[in-house]
């Protein structure tokens, strides 16, 4: 998560080196960590919360989440009002719907950054490829579900 949104590195041997990449000010990280706090997660462990609620409810989706965030040509399109209509899913709901919503909003994110992989793989052309942080946790973890 920051202020520069996604970020991308090569590595050669012993070298690390930053490869230009476009700023948006938001990585897929960050929508995941507003979508935590959205959803009335708080404190430093809010993905971790949100994960273990989508975890009760693996491979969910929502046509109405899905069409909250869209995929460009250089990452993510996000409705001018995604956090509100997340907001406006998630109000009132028991907790087996609220699951439903939190395994729908990672399955769109994961879905948007495997795109961001196919477009650093394009780009780069690079064999291999990792992720870092909780996103590449989540990742792996709904791929093994």
């Amino acid at each position: 998560r920051g202020e520069d949104g996604t970020t991308v590195w090569t590595g050669r041997g012993a070298e690390i080196s930053s490869v230009e990449w476009p700023r948006r000010g938001f990585g897929i990280a960050d929508l995941y960590w507003q979508c935590a706090t959205v959803l009335g997660f708080e404190g430093d462990a809010r993905t971790q919360r949100m994960e273990a609620l989508a975890r009760m409810a693996p491979g969910a989706r929502d046509p109405r989440v899905e069409r909250l965030w869209g995929d460009g040509l250089d990452g993510p399109v996000l409705a001018s009002n995604w956090a509100g209509e997340i907001e406006s899913l998630a109000r009132g709901r028991a907790i087996s719907e609220l699951s439903h919503l939190a395994a729908s909003v990672q399955s769109r994110l994961i879905d948007l950054l495997l795109a961001e992989l196919r477009r650093v793989r394009a780009r780069t052309g690079a064999s291999s490829l990792c992720v870092g942080g909780g996103m590449g946790i989540a990742l792996a973890i709904e791929r093994e579900a």
